[in-house]
């Protein structure tokens, strides 16, 4: 369902204050507000509802650069999905497993990633290694949050 509010009204992934400390890159929201600004902003967030609170699953600095161009009041239309805490956590990893992302962040990515399946193994256990659907064969047990684990997590990422 798709829905409109706020920039104001959209707050981070929860996972988000696990990489980087939850900061943001200036030059990248520099970068995005220049495209905001000449080419106007598209809408494209993906959010869920949790206590109340719409909970981005990614595009942070897409969101802090729109807050700084437009104002948190400016109106946008926002897909609102069903998500989960894995769904949560894979779209935001999908961002940022993407080419140029910081060192600090992909490596903050990968161990919030093995952290998450450690500590929630029923999400672990959807991936190929656990005879989920995936790599062929790939169903020996293993530590949940091991890095056959952490390859198959990443390689549905590229799916």
């Amino acid at each position: 369902m798709r829905k409109t509010l706020t920039l104001g009204e959209l707050k981070p992934n929860p996972f988000k204050h696990s990489i980087n400390g939850g900061k943001l890159w200036p030059n990248k929201i520099e970068e995005l507000k220049r495209s905001i600004t000449k080419n106007g902003l598209w809408e494209f967030f993906v959010a869920r509802i949790v206590d109340g609170e719409y909970q981005i699953a990614n595009h942070h600095h897409t969101l802090a650069a729109a807050i700084e161009v437009l104002g948190k009041k400016h109106e946008v239309s926002v897909q609102i999905e069903k998500y989960d805490d894995s769904h949560m956590l894979s779209a935001m990893a999908d961002e940022n497993s993407e080419e140029g992302t910081p060192g600090v962040d992909l490596r903050d990515t990968i161990l919030t990633v093995q952290k998450y399946l450690r500590e929630n193994p029923e999400a672990c256990r959807k991936y190929p290694l656990h005879g989920g659907e995936g790599i062929k064969g790939a169903t020996k047990k293993h530590e949940c949050g091991s890095q056959p684990c952490l390859a198959a997590f990443f390689s549905r990422l590229s799916e």
